[in-house]
């Protein structure tokens, strides 16, 4: 069986119908049918050389739109389906940048790094590790963490009974009872992917209890005499 010049492939099988594919400068593939064989090697050759001259759809670029105002115009058209919050995050990440040019790569490494610009991996615990599974196994086995659209998670607070919580609140959540249960801050900022520990403490807050339950460790015990007197008057 003979292979097809790299770039050139027939669909359907056996059909002479010849199609090409290639990748313009911004990494995005496009795809193109055209027709018999000799055809579609010369149109590959075509654009390709067209590709490394920067002569590939020079029009798209006198009417290139940003990012920005695509999601602008996105917002104004169906604002009950936007957030506030994943429009400010892409604005900062794309905003500046024509639509034509981001390409799943660009996207696939912007969400590969934190928000100052470092990879980092997530620690879980059995507990998480037992409730991302389930999600997961709800959700269709998706490669994403929480594929729905949060619907369970503001049905569980109904439940709860909680008003006013934020999906990002529960990182507060985190860092207090890490520093309840004794963890040092130094540990919790690496956990938290901190740059410094002064953010780590506005995170970390601690209960009334928490905070009464640790001046009592200092308490003095009370003196005998008192503790005579209390004696008789619980007999009493």
């Amino acid at each position: 069986m003979s292979r097809h010049p790299r770039g050139i492939f027939e669909r359907p099988t056996g059909s002479g119908i010849y199609w090409i594919h290639w990748h313009d400068e911004n990494g995005q593939r496009h795809r193109e049918k055209v027709g018999p064989k000799q055809l579609a090697i010369a149109a590959y050759q075509r654009r390709k050389s067209d590709v490394r001259s920067g002569k590939f759809f020079p029009e798209l670029r006198l009417r290139s739109v940003q990012f920005e105002q695509l999601c602008t115009d996105f917002q104004k058209s169906y604002p009950k389906h936007w957030s506030k919050g994943t429009f400010t995050l892409c604005s900062a990440w794309f905003g500046a940048l024509p639509a034509v040019r981001i390409t799943p790569q660009l996207i696939a490494e912007r969400l590969s790094k934190t928000k100052n610009g470092k990879r980092r991996f997530v620690h879980l615990n059995t507990s998480a590790q037992a409730a991302v599974n389930l999600l997961r196994k709800q959700d269709g086995h998706s490669n994403q963490v929480c594929a729905s659209d949060g619907i369970w998670f503001k049905q569980v607070l109904r439940k709860a009974g909680i008003e006013h919580f934020r999906w990002h609140d529960l990182r507060h959540t985190f860092a207090s009872r890490l520093c309840m249960a004794g963890v040092d801050l130094r540990t919790i900022q690496e956990l938290m992917g901190h740059e410094s520990i002064s953010m780590t403490v506005r995170y970390a807050h601690l209960s009334e209890s928490h905070l009464q339950k640790a001046i009592e460790q200092i308490a003095a015990p009370a003196p005998s005499g008192l503790r005579i007197a209390a004696r008789w008057e619980g007999r009493a």
